[in-house]
C-alpha cells in the first residue's frame, strides 16, 4: 500500500468533512473517523484484490499445456 494513496485519502476525508460541517453547521469528528475508516478499508481490500490477481496470473503463466 502506497503512502501517497493514504495521504490523498486523508485529504479527501478532510475536504468531505469540511463540506458536511459547512452544510450542517457543526464539525463532526465521528463523520471524519467513519470516512477515514472506510477509505483505509477500501485501500486494503483493493490492495489484496490486486495482489491476488497478480498471483493468479503468475500461476496461469507457469502452467504448461
Amino acid at each position: 500500500m502506497k503512502i501517497k494513496n493514504l495521504i490523498t485519502s486523508l485529504i479527501v476525508a478532510i475536504i468531505t468533512n469540511s463540506i458536511i460541517s459547512i452544510i450542517t453547521g457543526k464539525f463532526e469528528l465521528r463523520v471524519l473517523i467513519a470516512i477515514l475508516i472506510g477509505l483505509v478499508a477500501g485501500h486494503i481490500i483493493s490492495y489484496y484484490i490486486y495482489k491476488n490477481k497478480q498471483v493468479d496470473s503468475k500461476k496461469r503463466n507457469n502452467y504448461k499445456y
